[in-house]
């Protein structure tokens, strides 16, 4: 059941078994899968702005704001209040090592990311070569 818990009227949209389960009051949100923002409370720092498609994706997000999680498990440990915001996760289980932190840009299958890391930007291949960990990333036009 979508929306389990909500005791608010906010702006919101949750489809999926268990999506937004917990939310209570956060507000403009978006889940689209089973248990995407499930953990979704809102709280005195009201989770707002997420948007979460695919199973699991933010899952565990609690009370963190203006992330956005597309493919399975994406995003789904960023768990701690108020220090993880402004994420972007690409691809199945992207970004899902990210416990806290912001302002990170994870992009491909199992591009995990280190717990707590802030400003990083992650991407799995660039016209099909990886791309080394640590290293800059620069895409010229043809």
């Amino acid at each position: 059941m979508a929306l389990f818990r909500d005791t608010s009227e906010d702006a919101y949209t949750a489809v999926g078994a268990q999506a937004m389960f917990d939310n209570t009051t956060g507000v403009d949100n978006t889940a689209v899968g089973v248990d995407a923002l499930g953990a979704n409370t809102g709280g005195l720092n009201k989770s707002q702005k997420n948007t979460a498609i695919g199973a699991a994706a933010l899952s565990f997000n609690t009370t963190d704001s203006n992330n956005t999680a597309l493919g399975y498990d994406a995003g789904s440990n960023l768990t701690t209040p108020t220090t993880g915001s402004n994420n972007v996760a690409l691809g199945y289980s992207a970004g899902s090592n990210l416990t806290n932190g912001s302002n990170n840009i994870y992009i491909g299958a199992t591009i995990n990311g280190i717990a707590g890391e802030s400003n990083a930007c992650r991407i799995g291949s660039i016209f099909g070569r990886p791309a080394a960990n640590g290293s800059a990333v620069f895409i010229t036009g043809p």
